[in-house]
């Protein structure tokens, strides 16, 4: 009786909702080539969630401000195509993956129909330890993005890609987009390896690296072994000097690096994309504190943080001197306290010929978000700030 009870409701019910379809930007071993390319990268702007954030400042996030704001420089100045830095979703449920569909129909190409006429970006993504969580395999990850995890035998997927950004008469630039996720590839992480010193050695004008996990941080409690592992094969299989700039989201704040000078790589962290945000530690004012953030972005959060004194319900006096570092917490290390000054926000990069231009568009305390720090790479000067 039960059985046909269950025969029934299964053969009446309704058919399920399908998996939203997102369009890639380019293949896998391809090539994009355009006179300018330009480039949105976001990263964890997976919803929120009581499990995964109860000891994080629950602020509500800032996505939907975000991608409104992408969307509106898109009508003026429209984007080639659009970098996720993962965490996309809290876990690879059909559900979560729908929810991302809806969250991204006005800025993504794909199947999910869209809110208005503007046009919409196709996207790459780099995988976060939630877009495969609760399903190792990736497989319903590949459904959303087909074309991203190509079949590498026994039911596996590999979430890994490299392609080439060629602009003017045919300056060639490599990008490589990696899965810094050693525990859930298992044995994948071992076959990624072996592709990457590969896919490292002929990056012509420089290399351009996408990442989850940040390999450099100042967020001393978030573990990296694999970004780490996987910078140090790249910086001995790529010619030297050949990193131009590294992209990761695995740390949800906003942090800017030039460990190397201006003739090295720019590492920038833009996990500050809605999920709840991560305190910024900075440490003194004015003296050396490894990683060191980079002066130029130093600055930006402290007008960032500044731009909060102003609003009628400002934060507390202490939270602001705590944040700079001025008052009763001079000579403190200085914390920037997500709850009171999320660094949210996303990154405009652009690829012209002899040059690579990245912008840092971050959440000011009006709610309003606007061009808050900008680094310039040419070969003449290596890395410079504006």
């Amino acid at each position: 009786m039960w059985f046909f009870i269950f025969f029934l409701s299964a053969s009446f019910a309704g058919p399920k909702a399908k998996l939203p379809a997102q369009r890639l930007a380019v293949d896998d071993g391809g090539a994009l080539q355009l006179p300018e390319i330009s480039i949105a990268v976001v990263g964890n702007t997976r919803p929120t969630s009581p499990m995964l954030d109860k000891r994080k400042a629950i602020s509500g996030g800032a996505s939907d401000l975000i991608l409104g704001d992408i969307t509106a420089r898109g009508v003026l100045d429209p984007m080639t195509f659009m970098v996720h830095l993962g965490d996309m979703v809290s876990a690879s449920t059909a559900s979560a993956w729908r929810g991302f569909g809806k969250q991204y129909a006005a800025i993504i190409d794909g199947d999910t129909a869209p809110p208005t006429a503007i046009r919409r970006m196709p996207i790459v993504p780099v995988v976060g330890d939630r877009d495969c969580a609760k399903e190792p395999s990736c497989e319903t990850l590949a459904k959303v993005f087909p074309g991203f995890g190509q079949e590498i035998g026994y039911g596996r997927v590999a979430t890994w890609q490299s392609f080439d950004l060629v602009v003017g008469d045919g300056e060639r630039w490599r990008a490589v987009v990696l899965d810094s996720n050693k525990e859930g590839l298992g044995s994948r992480w071992r076959e990624q390896l072996v592709w990457l010193r590969d896919a490292v050695t002929d990056p012509g004008k420089g290399l351009i690296v996408f990442i989850h996990e940040s390999p450099l941080s100042r967020s001393k409690n978030k573990k990296a072994e694999g970004a780490t592992e996987l910078m140090d094969l790249v910086a001995g299989a790529a010619p030297l000097l050949s990193i131009r700039a590294v992209f990761s989201a695995g740390t949800a704040n906003t942090q800017v690096f030039l460990p190397e000078g201006g003739l090295g790589p720019l590492h920038v962290v833009a996990g500050g994309g809605g999920a709840p945000a991560d305190d910024l530690t900075r440490g003194l004012k004015g003296r050396s504190d490894e990683p060191v953030l980079d002066p130029r972005f130093d600055a930006a959060v402290d007008s960032l943080v500044e731009s909060y004194a102003g609003l009628e319900k400002a934060p507390s006096q202490k939270a602001l001197d705590e944040a700079l570092g001025s008052g009763t917490f001079d000579g403190y290390p200085r914390v920037v306290d997500a709850g009171e000054f999320p660094t949210y926000g996303w990154w405009a990069v652009t690829l012209k010929a002899g040059s690579l231009g990245v912008e840092w568009r971050a959440l000011q305390g009006t709610g309003a978000l606007a061009n808050s720090a900008q680094w310039t790479w040419t070969a003449d000067t290596g890395w410079k700030a504006q």
